[in-house]
């Protein structure tokens, strides 16, 4: 929590949410340095992030430190040349406590969410331009 927000007035959840944001972004910066991966963290945690909100915006009875730990495994297969391998998983599997299985049937989950979004943004895209 916050120190001094209630989370009334002008900007608050605004504040906290930037609070939460930069929290997570610590977990994912910190998972990411124990895994030892080679790819470049800086890719990989703002995909994370981005795919996170993904996880909130059409999977809301996730509970978090499953989304935020699926987030990342998606990013570090979306943004390593040869794919994630199974010693990744396994070493995100005992650094977040959620077992590996459960982590691709939501990263599964998730890239189906995402694969919808693109079409509806596409869709609506194609839409704007008539």
């Amino acid at each position: 929590r916050e120190k001094g927000g209630s989370g009334g007035g002008v900007g608050g959840a605004s504040t906290v949410a930037v609070a939460v944001d930069s929290k997570v972004e610590g977990v994912l910066v910190n998972w990411c340095r124990r895994m030892e991966v080679a790819v470049d963290e800086r890719r990989v945690v703002p995909t994370a992030m981005e795919l996170l909100g993904g996880c909130f915006d059409r999977m809301t009875n996730l509970p978090f430190r499953i989304s935020v730990t699926a987030s990342l495994w998606m990013a570090l297969r979306l943004c390593s040349s040869g794919g994630a391998t199974g010693q990744d998983l396994r070493k995100l599997e005992q650094i977040s406590g959620v077992p590996a299985k459960l982590l691709l049937a939501t990263e599964s989950r998730l890239a189906r969410a995402v694969k919808r979004r693109r079409s509806r943004d596409n869709r609506e895209e194609g839409l704007a331009e008539c």
